[in-house]
């Protein structure tokens, strides 16, 4: 009973698996993965849900994470920009400052 139901447990990993084939089956990941959900227990649905419940709130913490990096490093190139312009304009101010002086 134990093996049928690791059987069972490593095909849902396969269930959710970008497309691929099941082993041992012709068919198009589709129709199998549609029979092999229907094949489960309701305990085991539950577990499936649960596992992709955590899976989707770790991926929506990594999201918040990779958001506040993105929204720092345009921040920083905010910054940066803003220095370039603070630099051009210095630069032609001392440009300006040395032609008048080598007119005079």
């Amino acid at each position: 009973m134990d093996e049928e139901k690791n059987a069972k447990k490593g095909s849902i990993g396969r269930l959710f698996g970008g497309g691929k084939k099941l082993s041992g089956s012709g068919e198009k990941s589709g129709s199998s993965t549609e029979e092999e959900v229907r094949k489960l227990t309701r305990t085991e649905l539950l577990e499936l849900l649960i596992d992709e419940m955590k899976e989707t709130d770790r991926l929506r913490t990594e999201n918040e994470h990779l958001s506040e990096e993105l929204r720092r490093c345009h921040e920083d190139l905010d910054r940066v920009a803003s220095f370039e312009a603070v630099i051009a304009r210095l630069e032609a101010l001392v440009n300006a400052g040395e032609k008048n002086a080598s007119a005079h």
